[in-house]
């Protein structure tokens, strides 16, 4: 989880965590205060033991092609989810999907998998 935070919040707002500020970070869903103890709390979550422990059902990872969460990285949590599970990489999107282009491929993969049921 610790790769791409500093591209998505840059170099200058890491600096400023560092030193116990707040840092407001904007993004297209909004404006929100994130602070070194919130960061350190997202960090210590240990993301491929969360996927281990999911024990029924089935898993969609839906992943962007962005700097924020490497696709590696979503590689290594669905290698982890031990019941029936799909990555689907949406090529170009963003780590929220905040973008109407890949809105159509986004509900195409989802409803692709439910569909799957």
């Amino acid at each position: 989880m610790r790769n791409g935070v500093e591209e998505r919040l840059g170099r200058a707002a890491m600096a400023r965590l560092a030193a116990g500020e707040t840092v407001a970070v904007a993004d297209a869903l909004g404006t929100y205060p994130v602070t070194r103890a919130a960061l350190d709390a997202r960090f210590a979550v240990d993301m491929e033991a969360e996927t281990r422990r999911i024990s029924f059902g089935r898993v969609l990872i839906v992943h962007g092609e962005c700097a924020t969460v490497p696709v590696a990285d979503a590689a290594v949590l669905a290698g982890g989810v031990s019941v029936p599970h799909a990555l689907r990489v949406v090529g170009g999107a963003n780590h929220n999907f905040t973008s109407g282009v890949w809105l159509d491929e986004l509900a195409a993969v989802v409803g692709g998998f439910f569909a799957g049921v």
